[in-house]
C-alpha cells in the first residue's frame, strides 16, 4: 500500500512539495482530450472484456464439462500468452494485419493501427487469466443436482442457466473485473499497436517522459486507480455473498457425453487455439526475418546482434537476473502471506486474515507505470533510500 499512498500524495503537491489540494486535478481537466482518452479507455476495455468473457466462457467449459480429447494440450495452448509480455501479441497483429502484413486484406480497408488493434490485442493478452479463473468455477459442482434436473427432465438449457451458471457466477464476476483492471492499465499494447487513439495508459508517459510534468503523471495514475477500486469493490461484495453448494456428500461431476454440444465446443476451442498459436507463431516468425518484409530469408540474424552487442547482452542478463530475483522474492512473500493467513485464522482474528486475502488486490489495483511512478514517488516523495532508484544496476 505504499506506493499507492505515495502515489496519492504526489497528486496534490506542486513541484516544490507545497500542497496545492485539487489544483493539479483542475489542471489535467483542462488538458485536451482528457474526456476523450477517458472514453476511450472505458469503451475499449468494456468491450475487451465482453469479448474475452465470451471466448473464455466455452473455452473453460470444454475444458472441463466436455469430453473434448486431449484438454491437456489445449489447456497448455491457451496458457501461452501469459508466458509472453503484452507486447507480443501487438507486433503479432502488426505482421498479421499491419500496412504490410500477410492478412491487410481481411480487415477491407480498415486500419489495424487504432481501436481494432487494441481490442484484439487486449483479448489474446487477457484470454489465458479469464479461462484460469473460470475454470476454477466450473471444475467444481455436485453431480446430484444434474442427476435431479435430468430424472425432473429438466432441458438443457434450463439446467445451464438454473445449476451451472449461478454455481460459477463468482468466476464470472471475477473473471470480468480482472480482465477489466489488466486492459485499462495496460500500456505496452496501445503504444505499439493504438495508432494515434489516445487513452490514460499512454497519457502517463507523455506528461512524466516528455514534459516531465509527474503531477499530472501522479493525477492520471489516481485515475487509473478508479476503475480499479470499482472492479476490487464488485468483486469483494460478490465474494461475500457467494455461497457455496459443495458439501461433504458432494459427488464430484462427471463430464457427460453430448455430440452436438461436443462438436460445438471442440470446434470453438480449436479456433481459439489456432488464433492464439496464429499470433505468437508469426511473431516468432517475424523475428527470424532478416528485414520485413523486403527480405524475407529465415536465420538467426536478430538473435546474433543481440547476443553478440555488448549494451544488448547486459541487457539480456539484467532482465534474466530481475527476473530471477523477482520469482524468488514473490515466491517467498506468497508462501509467507497464506501461512500467516491460515495462522491469523487460528487465532480467531477476521480482520487480520481478511486483510492477507485482500493484499494480493494491490497488484492489480497498481500496474505497469503506474506501479513504476509509484514506486519512484515512494522513493523520492517520502524520502525512502532505495538503490533501485539512485544508481544504475549493473550486474557483470
Amino acid at each position: 500500500m505504499l506506493p499507492i499512498g505515495a502515489l496519492l500524495l504526489k497528486s496534490f503537491l506542486n513541484p516544490k512539495g507545497s500542497f496545492v489540494w485539487f489544483d493539479n486535478f483542475s489542471r489535467y481537466a483542462s488538458e485536451p482530450g482528457l474526456s476523450i482518452a477517458i472514453w476511450n479507455s472505458a469503451s475499449l476495455s468494456l468491450i475487451a472484456t465482453l469479448l474475452t468473457l465470451i471466448l473464455a466462457f466455452p473455452y473453460a467449459y470444454a475444458l472441463n464439462r466436455s469430453r473434448l480429447p486431449y484438454k491437456g494440450l489445449f489447456k497448455a495452448m491457451i496458457l501461452l500468452p501469459i508466458l509472453a509480455p503484452s507486447l507480443l501479441p501487438a507486433f503479432g497483429l502488426v505482421y498479421l494485419f499491419g500496412n504490410q502484413g500477410l492478412l491487410k486484406s481481411w480487415l477491407f480497408g480498415a486500419s489495424i493501427y487504432g481501436p481494432i488493434g487494441i481490442v484484439i490485442a487486449h483479448v489474446f493478452f487477457a484470454l489465458p487469466h479469464a479461462v484460469l479463473i473460470l475454470s476454477a468455477g466450473l471444475a467444481s459442482g455436485d453431480q446430484r443436482l444434474y442427476k435431479a434436473a435430468r430424472a425432473l427432465k429438466s432441458s438443457a438449457w434450463r439446467t445451464f442457466f438454473q445449476i451451472t451458471l449461478p454455481a460459477c457466477r463468482y468466476s464470472l464476476i471475477s473473471a470480468a473485473a480482472v480482465v477489466f483492471v489488466l486492459v485499462f492499465t495496460d500500456f505496452g499494447i496501445p503504444t505499439v499497436i493504438g495508432g494515434s487513439t489516445n487513452v490514460l495508459a499512454t497519457d502517463i508517459y507523455k506528461l512524466v517522459i516528455d514534459r516531465f510534468d509527474f503531477e499530472l503523471g501522479a493525477v492520471v495514475g489516481v485515475l487509473l486507480l478508479l476503475p480499479a477500486l470499482s472492479a476490487y469493490s464488485v468483486d469483494t461484495l460478490a465474494r461475500r455473498t457467494q455461497r457455496s453448494t459443495l458439501t461433504g456428500r458432494s459427488v464430484p461431476l462427471e463430464s457427460d457425453y453430448v455430440p452436438a454440444r461436443d462438436i460445438v465446443l471442440s470446434v470453438v476451442v480449436l479456433l481459439v487455439a489456432f488464433a492464439v498459436l496464429a499470433v505468437i507463431g508469426i511473431a516468432v516468425f517475424g523475428s527470424l526475418v532478416r528485414f520485413w518484409p523486403y527480405n524475407m530469408s529465415l536465420g538467426l540474424h536478430n538473435y546474433t546482434k543481440i547476443l553478440f552487442s555488448p549494451e544488448e547482452l547486459q541487457t539480456l542478463i539484467n532482465s534474466l537476473l530481475l527476473a530471477t530475483a523477482a520469482a524468488m522474492v514473490g515466491t517467498a512473500l506468497v508462501i509467507t502471506s497464506g501461512w500467516l493467513e491460515k495462522w491469523l485464522e487460528r487465532l480467531g482474528s477476521p480482520n487480520s486474515t481478511k486483510c492477507c486475502m485482500d493484499s494480493p488486490w494491490c497488484h492489480w489495483l497498481c500496474r505497469g507505470l503506474c506501479l513504476d511512478l509509484s514506486m519512484f514517488f515512494s522513493s523520492t516523495t517520502l524520502q525512502i533510500p532505495c538503490i533501485f532508484f539512485r544508481q544504475p544496476w549493473r550486474f557483470w
